[in-house]
């Protein structure tokens, strides 16, 4: 990554024209899938369209537009002098779809680079995610039958925005600059207070996790509570939090609010436009690496992570 560095650091990255942050996203990307490669079982001779293009472009179209397509027409009629072995449409979407699992270990390996395996401190919270109009919802099972989830389950209420929902919700956690390290996709019937254990505890121990008050009674539900120091907002006719408790629930609540904005207004994650399960895991991955693919570069400029409107989109 050191080469990368350098040659990120050379470039008026912000100010350069999409081309160009193009061809630096590749060179980034497949320095990174080069020794992941081993992972993609084909059969047959590798495809003249290489995965670190197609990765390439399926990230930085989350930044671009909210339709896949349309990204796909924009850079079929704009960059083909970038990309001569661009694949027909259909093919596209479906590698897309198809190298998920790897896109997912490429963010797990820019965050390894961020090194926020070393931080302690960490906010969670969720977000909802429809898949459709509520009132559309009785029409549209889909998405149950093919998670093999009750449809009602689907059905749940975002308190935070005051609204009924069909889908799911977003269950992240983020460290204290800001950075998703942690994520998890469940039915919106669920309430937080029942996903968080397991988000929790498929990540790492020995961490402070600042909670709001849709957390209250957590430690009872985990197998280990006392492996996580845990600091939940209290609610009104509880014991009231120490002023340091405070202190730190004020400020940490707005990372993950700057966060989840980020990706509700540039990355559009509440608007996937997706038919199917695979589909929606697909934008859901895809935006959360784009997301955290432009924290890396901010990172590697040494300027304020979530500092990423500047950029080209």
């Amino acid at each position: 990554m050191d080469f990368i560095g350098t040659q990120v650091n050379q470039l008026a990255l912000k100010s350069s024209n999409l081309e160009d942050f193009l061809t630096v996203t590749y060179c980034i990307v497949d320095e990174l899938y080069q020794p992941l490669a081993h992972l993609v079982k084909r059969p047959g001779p590798s495809p003249r369209f290489s995965d670190s293009e197609l990765i390439c472009l399926h990230l930085v179209g989350q930044m671009m537009y909210d339709s896949q397509l349309a990204w796909y027409n924009y850079v079929a009629k704009n960059y083909l002098h970038l990309f001569p072995d661009l694949l027909e449409a259909s093919r596209y979407h479906r590698r897309c779809k198809a190298l998920q699992k790897l896109i997912e270990i490429i963010r797990e390996h820019l965050l390894i680079f961020m090194q926020t395996h070393l931080q302690s401190w960490h906010v969670m919270d969720s977000m909802p995610i429809p898949v459709c109009k509520y009132s559309r919802a009785g029409r549209n099972k889909r998405f149950a039958y093919q998670l093999e989830v009750e449809h009602s389950s689907l059905y749940g209420h975002c308190a935070s925005q005051k609204q009924d929902i069909y889908g799911f919700k977003l269950h992240l956690m983020v460290t204290a600059q800001g950075i998703p390290v942690h994520y998890l996709l469940a039915p919106s019937a669920h309430h937080d207070v029942t996903i968080a254990p397991e988000l929790l505890e498929s990540y790492r121990e020995n961490i402070l996790v600042l909670f709001d008050k849709g957390y209250v009674g957590l430690p009872k539900r985990m197998i280990h509570p006392e492996n996580y120091q845990l600091v939940i907002q209290q609610r009104d006719n509880q014991k009231e939090n120490t002023k340091a408790e405070k202190m730190l629930l004020a400020q940490f609540r707005k990372t993950i609010e700057t966060t989840n904005s980020i990706l509700t207004e540039q990355f559009n994650i509440q608007y996937t436009r997706a038919k199917t399960a695979w589909g929606l895991k697909d934008k859901i991955i895809a935006k959360i690496t784009a997301c955290t693919y432009l924290i890396f570069l901010n990172f590697i400029l040494k300027e304020n992570l979530l500092d990423i409107k500047s950029f080209i989109f």
